[in-house]
């Protein structure tokens, strides 16, 4: 029987960091995380009222340990830096990336991060709509980029060699050319023409 043991609601969320970083999001529940602490997962209902509120506060911890770059007042060159910032934040947590991609903003500690985000976009988009789409656009090939490069020993690759020439004379050339690939390059390759290609929509008449 676990013991009966005081427990913080700081010593939770670190525990519940800490299943995810070791066994991902789907090992992560009540009982789980009532074992890691040694306490009935009952008592764990004195800090949080369910799973999903345990699961925001995983989020708001994630974005905890996110380095806030200095503002130059270049939109554009505060957005990358703050893309970049949040990649090495999910890079060092890789297991907790899709709760970004299935869970919005819930806490005031997540929430504030997206509002210095759209307080960096204000001097290029006025409009509050183009600066909300854009934080979403940005996230979403964050978010994306670190979940598809995420290993996956398993995973079994298609033999693009033994493709047929015709029908995909592009695609049987894909492991010469990916021998050296740069994950790093292809990262800041998207998110330059991501940023260089936003610009403010006109308002419609």
């Amino acid at each position: 029987m676990p013991r009966t043991a005081k427990i913080t609601r700081e010593q939770l969320l670190a525990a519940a960091l800490a299943i995810v970083d070791a066994e991902g999001l789907a090992a992560l529940s009540m009982r789980r995380l009532g074992q890691r602490l040694g306490v009935e997962a009952m008592s764990l209902y004195n800090h949080v009222p369910d799973k999903a509120a345990v699961l925001d506060a995983v989020h708001e911890a994630v974005l905890a340990e996110l380095e806030l770059p200095e503002l130059s007042g270049d939109w554009r060159r505060d957005a990358s830096a703050l893309a970049h910032a949040f990649r090495r934040t999910l890079l060092a947590h890789p297991h907790a990336a899709l709760l970004f991609a299935e869970r919005p903003a819930m806490t005031p500690g997540s929430l504030a991060h997206v509002e210095r985000a759209l307080e960096i976009l204000r001097p290029g988009f006025p409009r509050l709509r183009d600066r909300i789409a854009i934080v979403q656009v940005v996230v979403a090939y964050v978010v994306g980029h670190v979940a598809q490069n995420l290993p996956h020993p398993e995973l079994r690759r298609p033999d693009y060699a033994a493709l047929g020439r015709q029908r995909f004379p592009n695609l049987r050339g894909v492991e010469r050319a990916v021998a050296d690939y740069d994950v790093e390059a292809e990262f800041e390759f998207g998110l330059a023409a991501l940023l260089r290609g936003l610009t403010p929509r006109r308002r419609s008449r």
